[in-house]
């Protein structure tokens, strides 16, 4: 039930109750990953991933099956789904419908493509145009493939801006989550 002061929902509510015109002005609240992304590939909205979304937006994907379309859009997997609204409005009168209109993108796993890199984003970078750009991933996620894990029951301990443990868990045969 508690959730880190400086992950998304909670800095929008900061937003809503502290400077609501500001709050209102803003169009679009974006992680910073996938800010970058969105820079490079372009688009009217920012490709979301789901490695952050699910980390500092209370995204579920199993909450996003339950209600979310093919596009897989954001705002299906937050805070429970089809019940986002209703809980947010739970925590502020207005807040739940007034942020989830803020929360565009489709939710697109760790790696997954999440466009090309336009003209802009290809000089940016001296690469070319129409080079593949995957979606954001959390730099202590990014240390597990990095560290050259991949099965089940490896532990790995990243360190940068926090130490992370991280373990990758096996899929129940159910297809459940192994995490309860």
């Amino acid at each position: 039930g508690v959730i880190g002061s400086e992950w998304l929902l909670p800095k929008a509510l900061e937003v809503f109750d502290e400077d609501r015109a500001i709050f209102d002005a803003t169009e679009v609240f974006v992680e910073a990953g996938d800010w970058f992304v969105w820079q490079l590939v372009g688009g009217e909205a920012p490709p979301r991933s789901t490695c952050m979304a699910g980390y500092k937006s209370c995204w579920s994907a199993e909450a996003a099956r339950i209600g979310g379309g093919a596009q897989r859009e954001m705002r299906d997997g937050m805070c429970g789904g089809a019940m986002a609204e209703r809980f947010l409005e739970g925590v502020r009168p207005g807040f739940g419908s007034a942020l989830l209109e803020k929360l565009p993108g489709a939710a697109l796993a760790p790696g997954e493509k999440a466009g090309e890199l336009t003209e802009a984003g290809a000089s940016l970078l001296g690469l070319r145009p129409g080079t593949a750009v995957a979606s954001a991933i959390i730099d202590a996620h990014s240390g597990v493939p990095g560290a050259g894990v991949g099965q089940a029951g490896t532990l790995v301990m990243t360190m940068g801006t926090s130490g992370c443990y991280m373990l990758n868990a096996a899929v129940p045969a159910d297809g459940r989550s192994p995490v309860s």
